[in-house]
């Protein structure tokens, strides 16, 4: 089943937009004109990881001794980062960083005329 949920052009670059789909809340966020769709809830314990931020993926360089020498930006790369525990899931996967084991729960979101709707 599709659900309209706005128009594409209210949707703010990398800021979640938050909706009831069906008794489900989804966020869906905008990102180089692509959107991304993940169920309201922290796959850690819940929490509402949709109303945390989106932000670049930092990479660390380390030396021999596990020390950092540099944090470097990945341009390409966002994470969104639930504001409970500040577990980080790919945005383009869903997928928990530092463990497969936490995976969010993607929708497929797309638009049509300008309306943007999510397939539950």
């Amino acid at each position: 089943m599709n659900v309209k949920v706005c128009y594409f052009d209210e949707l703010k670059e990398r800021e979640p937009y938050t909706v009831a789909v069906d008794g489900i809340e989804v966020g869906i966020i905008k990102w180089d004109d692509q959107l991304y769709a993940y169920e309201n809830t922290c796959a850690h314990i819940g929490g509402p990881v949709c109303l945390g931020g989106v932000f670049n993926k930092v990479n660390l360089i380390l030396n021999e001794d596990k020390t950092v020498v540099k944090e470097c930006i990945a341009e390409d790369e966002l994470r969104l980062v639930c504001p409970w525990h500040g577990f980080e899931y790919d945005l383009k996967t869903g997928e928990c960083d530092f463990s497969a084991k936490f995976k969010l729960r993607k929708f497929y979101a797309f638009v049509k005329n300008n309306e943007v709707y999510v397939e539950i």
